[in-house]
């Protein structure tokens, strides 16, 4: 009878697969390589043109440092398909956050060595005051995704001690194509290991009301990504590190006062001023 019919149980964690074929993908010699495999993938995510170098990096850095990110508005999912594709041949993990929490789906992020973790619904959910458990594998790059930029300012301040947000919405111009290439790390590919030498800071978060350990999660993130990439700009320090926490933490006010005082060391272009003006007002 179907009355006795055992319910089926949905695993919320599953994983893809790497493509085997090698000639479809884009071989990765140096982290320059992979930068630019992601700057083609992220043109078939939607992302628009001025912006595609700058995410690259700034994803390739959040992946080094394993450092979680929360990305919020349109095209957030296919942004994290398309890094996945360009880093590891589109192997990646996926864990869909509706009803109770599982601990099964936990322990089974990383069992097929993905290091790739894509989180969809974790704000909508009942699965959020088990972030830390989530989060527990420090090996693992986590990319939590959101469809509306506005719900992340209703969440704790403390949230962003876990995760580092970012605004998809400044950076999309069009639909995604779903259509990634991807690429591969090669056998002579060189890891990321510190530069020495002075280490920037970005003193400007010391106007929000941030913890240290978030002043210093994205400070460590910022260097990392100046390291791999050498031609980061202040717009992309503002737009990947400052604006998100700021507006996250409703500072925004803060931070367009920032913004008119050129004695307090922020930059930024006219032409990046311009596409933020109907966040930060029309100064």
């Amino acid at each position: 009878a179907v009355g006795n019919s055992p319910i089926p149980i949905v695993t919320p964690y599953h994983t893809f697969s790497a493509f085997d074929d090698p000639n479809d993908l884009e071989a990765h010699h140096s982290w320059a390589d992979v930068i630019n495999t992601a700057v083609f993938e992220l043109a078939e995510a939607g992302i628009a043109e001025q912006y595609r170098s700058g995410l690259s990096a700034f994803l390739c850095a959040a992946y080094i440092e394993k450092q979680p990110l929360l990305l919020t508005g349109p095209n957030a999912i296919d942004i994290a398909q398309a890094f996945s594709a360009a880093v590891t041949a589109h192997k990646h993990g996926v864990l869909c956050c509706e009803g109770n929490h599982v601990r099964q789906a936990i322990k089974k992020m990383g069992a097929d060595d993905e290091d790739i973790v894509i989180i969809n619904n974790l704000l909508a959910s009942g699965w959020m005051n088990r972030l830390p458990e989530i989060l527990s594998q420090k090996d693992i790059f986590y990319i939590a995704t959101h469809p509306y930029a506005e719900d992340i300012q209703v969440e704790p301040k403390s949230l962003y001690g876990f995760v580092l947000p970012l605004f998809t919405e400044f950076l999309v111009d069009k639909k995604a194509t779903g259509k990634y290439f991807g690429g591969y790390f090669s056998d002579d590919f060189k890891t990321y290991s510190t530069e020495k030498g002075a280490r920037k800071e970005l003193t400007v978060l010391s106007k929000f009301a941030l913890s240290s350990l978030v002043r210093s999660k994205i400070n460590s993130m910022m260097m990392t990504m100046h390291d791999i990439y050498h031609t980061a700009t202040a717009d992309d320090d503002f737009l990947f590190y400052i604006f998100p926490i700021a507006y996250a933490s409703m500072e925004i006010n803060k931070l367009v006062e920032v913004i008119a005082d050129p004695q307090q060391g922020i930059t930024i272009s006219a032409s990046l001023k311009r596409d933020l003006q109907h966040v930060l007002g029309e100064n």
